[in-house]
């Protein structure tokens, strides 16, 4: 959240819509108007201000009132809050109307990714708006645990099957899944079709991650096979599995979900190994190595360290690459680097300041 505030500072009066991608269960309300409108207001004196929401604006109205308002407004600034976006007619239309427009700063919500969203009209807008997701939990936030979140089904045809498929992937967060596994085992009585374009409004809405695996030793995404997690990671919590189990996986994806809110790429770094196993070498073995991050041309391997296995961060000192690897161990040690180049950081550390000091990466 931090850190996309800071990246809207910098970006005012530069041209462009600020688009926010938000899941739906959450209530942005105070981010927009406290939190982001406070950072402006420190940043920058003497403008207007245009708030506009489903309950204050007609549907069909937003347009024509953008209008007329820039066009009192002649060379005064002005910042234009516009929550929900495709709850609007003409979205792309909206976005298009602040574009060049030096004295004015556009800050929109969504509850759907807009290149999902407008398909092939996307071409209209591209280049024309900076994009933002903005993580609906992230470690420490207090957010209601009674019932799955699945307010961004809302638009989707089938709510009920989807919600079916949204569960099973909150069970079976962390493991490798692929759609034809999903297909086999969550008993929804639809196509593989149904399955894949599920899943992917799911992802688009906000509500899961999808993490591609890729192989560190040669750079290659793997062509099958994902990783799931909730961006509601205290849904897992609703499940049956062991404390544990749940404790593992809910770091992991407050880790993933810092990383993807400072704008980072995330993927499951894998990589293949040969071991003595019962006696016998076995080569080509999958070894877990945890998470790459991506930012730009900067590279960093992310294994958190739970104290229980042994053989695997053992394994993760050794492996060989040209990437920098970490090992995140519990608490709220700060970087450092030992005398073999292994760096080291507290879990909590990375989820308050995320990569912060590591070189090249965001600040928070």
């Amino acid at each position: 959240m931090k850190q996309i505030i800071k990246d809207l500072i910098s970006n005012l009066w530069n041209g462009k819509a600020n688009v926010i991608h938000v899941n739906k269960s959450m209530d942005v309300s105070d981010f927009l108007l406290c939190d982001i409108k406070k950072a402006i207001d420190e940043n920058s004196e003497n403008y207007f201000f245009f708030h506009a929401y489903p309950g204050n604006t007609k549907d069909v109205d937003l347009l024509n009132n953008i209008q007329k308002t820039m066009d009192l407004l002649k060379d005064n600034k002005m910042v234009f809050i516009i929550q929900d976006l495709f709850y609007f007619h003409s979205p792309q239309a909206v976005i298009n109307a602040f574009y060049g427009k030096k004295n004015i700063t556009a800050i929109i919500t969504t509850n759907i990714d807009v290149v999902y969203a407008l398909k092939n009209d996307d071409t209209q807008i591209r280049g024309r708006y900076t994009r933002y997701f903005l993580a609906p939990e992230l470690y420490g936030d207090v957010v209601d645990t009674s019932n799955y979140h699945l307010d961004g089904l809302f638009n989707f045809f089938s709510k009920k099957e989807a919600a079916e498929i949204y569960k099973y992937i909150v069970w079976h967060s962390g493991e490798v899944l692929s759609f034809r596994q999903l297909y086999e085992s969550v008993k929804v009585y639809k196509t593989l079709p149904f399955y894949i374009e599920a899943i992917n409004y799911m992802n688009k809405a906000g509500m899961i991650y999808i993490l591609e695996r890729v192989e560190i030793k040669e750079g290659k995404k793997l062509s099958s096979g994902m990783v799931f997690y909730p961006t509601y990671a205290s849904d897992i919590d609703l499940t049956d599995l062991p404390n544990e189990k749940k404790f593992k996986l809910k770091n992991e994806a407050y880790l993933v979900a810092k990383m993807f809110s400072n704008n980072c790429m995330v993927y499951r770094a894998i990589s293949y190994y040969g071991d003595t196993i019962g006696g016998k070498y076995k080569s080509r073995v999958e070894f877990n190595r945890g998470f790459l991050i991506e930012y730009y041309d900067r590279k960093c391997v992310i294994k958190i360290d739970f104290g229980d296995d042994d053989n695997a961060i053992d394994r993760f000192k050794k492996a060989k690459s040209n990437i920098p690897h970490m090992i995140a161990v519990l608490g709220q040690m700060e970087l450092r680097v030992d005398k073999d180049g292994m760096a080291y950081c507290g879990l909590q550390t990375l989820f308050e300041k995320g990569l912060d000091g590591y070189g090249g990466f965001p600040k928070n």
